[in-house]
């Protein structure tokens, strides 16, 4: 399965015929391979309150994305990335300015706030990733 990609640390121990014990430790890197899927929300970014930006996060991760946003106000864009091995950075987010419904200008790269694991692995092997901009 992915979610057990990551690295597993054990120890060795062996006690030889005269008491003497050696220890020897070791890391092991399980990879599963399985190709990177996106998913992708977007909901009001709501900047001084960290415990409703945290609810308005999980909403954002179930909704679904509309075609049309207001004017002026701040939205907090989040972009999950599942799978191994993930390219952290080919992730890119683009805007496009739009007139109206089908008359939209050229599609810009615009910077995210943050790209950081997800899947609680310590080592340097994940597989799950979340894109947060605003």
């Amino acid at each position: 399965m992915l979610s057990d990609t990551g690295e597993y640390q054990f120890g060795v121990s062996v006690v030889d015929t005269e008491g003497r014990e050696e220890t020897r430790n070791f890391t092991l890197t399980l990879e599963y391979l399985q190709e990177p899927s996106v998913s992708v929300g977007i909901g009001p970014y709501v900047p001084e309150c960290t415990k409703c930006q945290e609810e308005e996060e999980e909403d954002i991760a179930s909704s679904s994305s509309s075609p049309f946003y207001l004017p002026h106000e701040e939205y907090l864009l989040n972009c999950s990335v599942q799978g191994y091995p993930v390219n952290t950075s080919s992730v890119e987010v683009t805007f496009a300015e739009c007139s109206s419904y089908g008359e939209c200008g050229e599609a810009r790269p615009v910077e995210h706030d943050t790209l950081e694991p997800d899947d609680g692995n310590m080592g340097k092997v994940h597989y799950s990733f979340v894109a947060k901009t605003r």
